[in-house]
């Protein structure tokens, strides 16, 4: 369950980013927010101990939301860096816009 978990939070979190962000940046620069906007162990955490005290959610969903909330925190920034690979660093950007 948790790579389906780990899926369904770049989708719910990151696709929307594809299409809201469509106009002003570059598509590897899309695909990097993306994955950084996927991040979310803080909201999972917190949802998912509320939901199992009130007995609305089994523990071991719990769990799996939990971990692949982890998996979301370590593993999408690094993907995220890998999608912008040789892209130009900022200050360049910032220089050409000064121009």
């Amino acid at each position: 369950m948790i790579p389906v978990f780990l899926i369904m939070m770049l989708i719910a979190r990151g696709a929307p980013v594809l299409w809201l962000h469509r106009a002003p940046l570059a598509l590897r620069a899309q695909i990097a927010l993306g994955f950084h906007t996927s991040t979310q162990l803080p909201l999972v955490v917190a949802v998912t101990a509320l939901a199992v005290d009130r007995e609305l959610m089994p523990g071991w969903c719990a769990a799996a939301l939990a971990s692949a909330a982890v998996l979301s925190v370590i593993l999408f920034p690094a993907l995220a860096r890998v999608a912008l690979g040789s892209a130009a660093p900022s200050n360049q950007k910032t220089e050409r816009l000064a121009e």
